[in-house]
């Protein structure tokens, strides 16, 4: 992947961001980490599909990740502002509850 994101001409943002929109919602969090290193990489892409597929499919530390980055705002964008940030709330909560051994 390296390699690739040095090829000039490769651009990681290309399909409206789908590179990262694809890493996100399969929880590749390597690979989320390499993209977003990218400055050619909007992860707020799509109002924030990234981040809501990743939370959709229960990738935790990918949606942490992505919080992490001042590019992704959890409210923006949305149709029903509240919706997201419930959504990722409850994503880290049932993660941190359900998953847990013991």
């Amino acid at each position: 992947m390296d390699r690739l994101l040095r090829d000039p001409r490769v651009d990681p943002g290309a399909g409206d961001n789908r590179a990262i929109y694809v890493a996100s919602e399969g929880g590749y969090l390597g690979t989320v980490y390499r993209l977003l290193a990218d400055s050619r990489v909007d992860p707020s892409a799509g109002h924030n599909v990234a981040l809501r597929e990743a939370s959709r499919n229960g990738h935790v530390v990918v949606v942490d990740r992505l919080l992490q980055d001042a590019r992704v705002d959890a409210a923006a964008g949305t149709t029903a502002p509240s919706t997201l940030p419930a959504k990722v709330a409850i994503c880290l909560l049932w993660t941190a509850c359900c998953r847990t051994p013991g």
